[in-house]
């Protein structure tokens, strides 16, 4: 027959306090963080699938910022490409104006410093930068698109933002694209600085002839500009719809974490409470059973 003695009862019973207290302050630490897995050993499969939805939801951040920074890029674009557009109806406008027969040479002279002038404000149009980057001179790392005499000083590369799973889109159009080569093998009449600087000198020349041309050479170029613009449009309401699907994914990732991670609040208080009515009752039982000493028994 085995002997329970006093001293392998109070282990027992220490060992149960300890364990109750144990219980109880993971339960309190569970209220206290908000959080049900604490540390791996908590819930290895649970700690699992958190990692896993934080990776995704650290993915999904970073397309939902490539997104605002392609959506940030084709805005700035359109609003340049807009700007153009205005400037170049406006130059139409001078041009006509200016060969109408009535036109002597001081009213002449007139027009075509304005069209200069219009030529250098779209030269800065074309040098318009996103977060201190040209726009319009593609991958090439450059401080302008063009120079002061307008020249391109950019390349043709493309660059791409990737918005979504599987999903790049280009956020740019390169300056040949939006205002014409300079290339006389695919551009004979260069671009529209040469179209604009060379309808300045017809104007002064008094070649009203080849200014007249330059009416043609500006309505294809003001084409060539609203076809980039509608496209970078189109681009942006792209973006733009992509942008909420990736807000509504990052809204079901963080609530699929939160069924993971987090505790049920209530839950969380009754376990706290239940935990320490059983601490406080191993305690009180405790002081009841080793409360004889020696002195009991020898009364």
């Amino acid at each position: 027959m085995n002997r329970v003695t006093t001293t392998s009862t109070g282990r027992m019973m220490l060992a149960n306090i300890n364990a109750s207290a144990r219980t109880l302050a993971q339960a309190q630490e569970r209220s206290a963080s908000g959080k049900a897995v604490q540390r791996p050993s908590d819930g290895p499969a649970q700690v699992l699938s958190a990692l896993d939805y934080r990776s995704q939801l650290r993915r999904n951040e970073q397309l939902g910022r490539n997104a605002l920074d392609a959506r940030s890029w084709l805005d700035t674009a359109d609003s340049a490409l807009m700007h153009t557009v205005e400037r170049v109806t406006r130059a139409r406008t001078l041009v006509v104006g200016a060969v109408n027969a009535s036109s002597d040479s001081q009213a002449r002279e007139a027009y075509a410093a304005e069209i200069d002038a219009i030529r250098e404000g779209l030269i800065q149009t074309a040098n318009t930068q996103h977060l201190g980057r040209p726009i319009f001179s593609g991958t090439d790392d450059v401080t302008n698109s063009y120079d002061d005499s307008g020249a391109y000083q950019g390349n043709s590369g493309e660059v791409q933002r990737t918005v979504a799973p599987g999903v790049t889109i280009r956020v740019n159009r390169t300056g040949p694209e939006v205002f014409g080569s300079q290339d006389p093998a695919v551009n004979p009449d260069g671009d529209l600085f040469q179209v604009l600087a060379d309808i300045s000198t017809a104007l002064r020349a008094g070649d009203i002839e080849a200014a007249s041309s330059g009416i043609t050479k500006l309505t294809a170029a003001t084409d060539r500009i609203e076809t980039a613009q509608v496209e970078m449009g189109a681009r942006s309401k792209q973006v733009e719809e992509i942008g909420f699907r990736n807000m509504d994914v990052d809204i079901a990732l963080k609530s699929a974490l939160s069924e993971v991670e987090d505790v049920d609040m209530a839950e969380a208080l009754i376990e706290v409470h239940v935990q320490e009515m059983a601490y406080q009752a191993a305690l009180s039982v405790a002081a009841k059973v080793i409360q004889p000493t020696l002195l009991d028994f020898l009364r």
